[in-house]
């Protein structure tokens, strides 16, 4: 036991003097996500609360439901994932959820280090894009989404360049297309890389006659079939649990012109993401430039590399299997925007797919002998690690906690001590939408939204205790209809000295 406690810590010290620069980047996004947490915002969006609320049911045993509704709104993937990681560490909700988005953060460095060795910390840099910072200050399903299109470039690529067809690699692809669907819904579009893997595969059969060929398509048809019979029946699951598939009816998406101006909006400020930790990029101008520039590199350098795509060489064809993806998960995100009314683009919907191109980039880039030569010689150098580690910490820990905000701590003892008096079982209305959803239990917070007082009383009859949230009341008391009766009723709390009022 001794002998393999001291081979690990040799293993891990070799792997650690080795690859300086790339624990160093793991390191610091790593103390970052935690000092965002605990010190400077608690980065808990709406959709946040959601899975939050959704795991700590799962861990209540109740399953699939959240509010006690059925929980379909999101997939259920992602909250699951961190009611395991609290049952296993015993870790309190919030900080479980950070828990799992280090581990994520780690297991994207590993994966990059056993696919590119020593030159892995180029494609770590990915980890200081602003994109996958925030996704990961946030408790947010792309998280994982991330990590399993990852996963998903690499076994396209394994099965494209394998000489053989080993059951696993389909298997795995399998597992990749569920856990993409079960984090987000958008997840699906795995099964488009199913069928152009699979039609690449009849297409050798045809024309060259390949035996492995034909039984890679048979796996391939297996996997396709089981990932959509399984999306089906989860599909079909929630729409007859929740009335809808996607557990929310879709509405339509808004004048094609606004979401066209949205996503150029969204695509210039991808780029300006990729240098923003460290300067801004400033201007339309040169974010273009750089974005013509980099369309113009993919132009020169995937026909330069033509010899070796024939030849199935693995690093031209990972570096093809990430840009690929990438602009495969981009055009469907796309078509789905401009299909129904959901988020507006930004890094929240685009990331993902920069993250699947910047690797391509790097990959092909890494295909010239100088820059392979100088990532592996600097890859374990102290002086270079500690001075990138010292900007690093600066740009993503120390300025940020200079600007005093309070962390996740503060935010839920003021929560707490907010709602104290409030019992439970009770309705707010006009508090605080977010926090209580998983910080208090059976507590129903909302916005009034009601045109008369009839309908509101007829809305909430269920509820025996209904509170006001004055301060709140009076920041929203406008959205109601102004000659309304129950914008009468509710105007008469405004003097009110009290945080809560009771009217039921």
């Amino acid at each position: 036991m001794r002998n393999k406690i001291s081979t690990a810590f040799s293993q891990l010290f070799k792997f650690t003097s080795e690859n300086l620069i790339l624990v160093v980047i793991m390191a610091c996004v790593t103390i970052s996500i935690l000092s965002r947490a605990y010190f400077d915002l608690s980065y808990i969006s709406p959709d946040s609360a959601h899975y939050l609320r959704a795991a700590r049911e799962i861990l209540k045993g109740n399953g699939f439901y959240v509010y006690p509704e059925w929980f379909a709104a999101w997939p259920i993937g992602y909250p699951a994932l961190i009611a395991v990681v609290a049952f296993i560490t015993r870790a309190e909700i919030y900080f479980a959820s950070k828990i799992l988005s280090i581990i994520i953060v780690w297991i994207i460095g590993i994966l990059f280090y056993k696919r590119f060795g020593k030159t892995a910390w180029l494609y770590a840099l990915l980890m200081l894009n602003v994109g996958f910072r925030y996704i990961f200050f946030y408790t947010w399903s792309e998280t994982v989404f991330i990590l399993a299109l990852i996963l998903l470039a690499f076994t396209a690529c394994d099965i494209i360049t394998a000489d053989n067809a080993p059951l696993s690699h389909y298997v795995k692809l399998t597992f990749i297309v569920l856990l993409l669907f079960l984090t987000r819904y958008i997840g699906a579009f795995a099964l488009i890389v199913v069928a152009l893997l699979w039609l690449f595969n009849l297409y050798q059969i045809i024309k060259r006659k390949c035996k492995t060929a034909a039984k890679r398509l048979i796996y391939l048809s297996f996997s396709g079939i089981l990932a959509s019979l399984f999306i089906i029946a989860y599909l079909f699951l929630n729409l007859r649990q929740s009335g809808h598939m996607t557990g929310i009816p879709r509405v339509p998406p808004g004048p094609a012109r606004e979401i066209f101006l949205d996503l150029y909006r969204a695509i210039l400020i991808e780029m300006d993401y990729v240098f923003d930790t460290f300067f801004s990029v400033g201007t339309v101008r040169l974010s273009l430039l750089l974005w013509f520039a980099l369309i113009g590199f993919f132009a020169y350098a995937i026909p330069k590399s033509k010899q070796a795509i024939f030849a199935r060489e693995k690093n031209i064809i990972t570096s093809l299997s990430f840009l690929s993806i990438g602009l495969i998960y981009w055009l469907s995100i796309i078509v789905m925007r401009f299909a129904s009314d959901f988020d507006e683009f930004g890094y929240r919907l685009l990331f993902p797919g920069s993250a699947l191109v910047f690797v391509g980039f790097i990959g092909l880039l890494a295909r010239n002998p100088k820059i392979t030569t100088f990532a592996s010689k600097y890859s374990g150098k102290i002086i270079p690690a500690v001075c990138l580690s010292g900007f690093i910490l600066v740009a993503l820990v120390i300025s940020p906690r200079l600007q005093g905000t309070s962390g996740y701590q503060q935010t839920k003892e003021l929560t707490l001590s907010t709602y104290a008096g409030i019992p439970d079982g009770a309705l707010v209305l006009w508090g605080d939408t977010i926090h209580p959803l998983f910080m208090r239990d059976n507590l129903h917070v909302v916005n009034v939204e009601a045109d008369d007082l009839a309908s509101f009383w007829a809305e909430y009859s269920e509820y025996q205790e209904i509170y006001i949230f004055i301060p709140g009341m009076k920041e929203r008391l406008n959205e109601l209809p102004a000659d309304s009766d129950i914008y009468a009723y509710f105007a008469d709390f405004i003097y009110y000295q009290n945080s809560f009022a009771q009217i039921r």
